[in-house]
């Protein structure tokens, strides 16, 4: 090789012994165990856009290649902080505030839907899809 790369050859058929292949495999059983937690009525069709949380959990449990005493997300963001973003199970029923500004005085106080994740741009704040409405609202 010109670049320098190294090239490791393994025997035909064996795809266990390539590194991207079981990266790829540990990806599925992390989101295969995620989605299997989920709630049984959960719109599995959100699930694939909504894999932010997924991937930064799998990318916590990974070591990192770079710096071995550290996780691969910490060595790609830092420390993760569990105070200002707790994390919650994907997919689980939730109700979701319907603040006394947004709301009628004989209104539901809260607005179904499922946790789809933790929103990074809020403090302590998840992201839900809403049975209802059928959109994507931030609340605490």
């Amino acid at each position: 090789s010109t670049c320098g790369a190294k090239v490791e050859l393994v025997p035909p058929y064996n795809h266990r012994a390539l590194l991207a292949e079981r990266v790829i495999q540990t990806l599925k059983d992390h989101l295969i165990s995620i989605w299997a937690t989920a709630d049984s009525s959960f719109p599995m069709e959100l699930a694939l856009d909504h894999m932010t949380q997924a991937l930064d959990t799998l990318n916590m449990m990974r070591g990192s290649n770079i710096s071995p005493h550290m996780s691969a997300y910490q060595a790609l963001h830092g420390t993760y902080d569990m105070e200002k973003h707790p994390l919650r199970p994907f997919g689980i029923r939730v109700c979701a505030l319907e603040p006394p500004q947004t709301r009628q005085a004989f209104q539901q106080r809260c607005a179904k839907g499922w946790l789809l994740g933790c929103s990074t741009h809020h403090h302590r704040s998840y992201e839900v899809y809403t049975e209802h409405t059928r959109g994507i609202r931030t609340t605490d």
